[in-house]
């Protein structure tokens, strides 16, 4: 959980005499968020706070994991009178995105091969129907929650310069990034009556070696228009035997 960097990556700080000495900071390094990983975590970074280091350095991950765990990370990190850097490499998704904008302001960092992934709070639900409402009560009041701490530590000074139709674009490009794999693309298309371009972005078509798509899973199809029957559900076998003025979806 606590590492130190290798003194060559070392940073010059003046020490208590005025010499520029250099040292090895502390790193914590988060690739989970779990009951253990939490408790490792406050445990590591206590111990930066106690140290004679003037920041904390946090090396973030993950998949992402539970939101409770994630708030009582993040109640450290907004609590820290030390200035908190955060630096996601790798996988930067669900709880690790909203812990990376916990960090403090102007020292959130992202290498350009890392990925980072918004989606709102899963839940799998079993029991009573009045266990099952009250689940997802809570998952909507922690939906609000993390999306309300995105807002907060979003950029202010960010505004969009486009209007009419670039702007619906910049909308659309936007959902497709942060909802992706939710499957909300699909109703996106459905209800603006948009066919399915998997090798085409902003009307510009992108060549098969870049599209992030496996031929042999999507059997070579990258273009499916509006007006293709595949949009349609099936008629029920069923439905049809039992009423001969009723035809399958063409």
């Amino acid at each position: 959980m606590i590492t130190k960097v290798s003194v060559p990556q070392g940073l010059v700080e003046n020490n208590e005499d005025g010499i520029p000495t250099v040292f090895s900071p502390m790193v914590i390094t988060i690739n989970a968020f779990g009951e253990i990983s939490a408790s490792q975590f406050a445990a590591a970074f206590n111990s930066v706070v106690n140290s004679p280091q003037k920041f904390i350095l946090i090396s973030i991950n993950s998949p992402g994991g539970s939101v409770f765990e994630l708030n009582q990370m993040r109640d450290l990190i907004v609590n820290s009178e030390k200035p908190v850097i955060g630096f996601g490499g790798g996988m930067v998704f669900s709880a690790a995105s909203i812990l990376l904008t916990s960090c403090t302001k102007g020292h959130r960092w992202m290498s350009p091969s890392s990925k980072l992934m918004i989606h709102e709070v899963a839940t799998s639900s079993e029991g009573k129907s009045s266990d099952i409402i009250s689940d997802a009560l809570e998952t909507e009041k922690l939906n609000d929650e993390l999306f309300e701490i995105l807002a907060k530590n979003r950029n202010p000074s960010y505004t969009s310069t486009n209007t009419g139709a670039a702007y619906i674009t910049e909308i659309m490009n936007s959902r497709r990034l942060e909802l992706w794999g939710e499957g909300f693309r699909w109703f996106d298309l459905k209800r603006l009556n948009l066919p399915v371009e998997r090798n085409r972005m902003n009307g510009v078509t992108v060549p098969t070696a870049n599209v992030n798509h496996v031929a042999s899973v999507i059997n070579s199809t990258y273009i499916i228009a509006n007006t293709d029957p595949r949009w349609q559900f099936k008629i029920p076998r069923q439905e049809i035997d039992s009423n001969p003025l009723c035809k399958q979806n063409q």
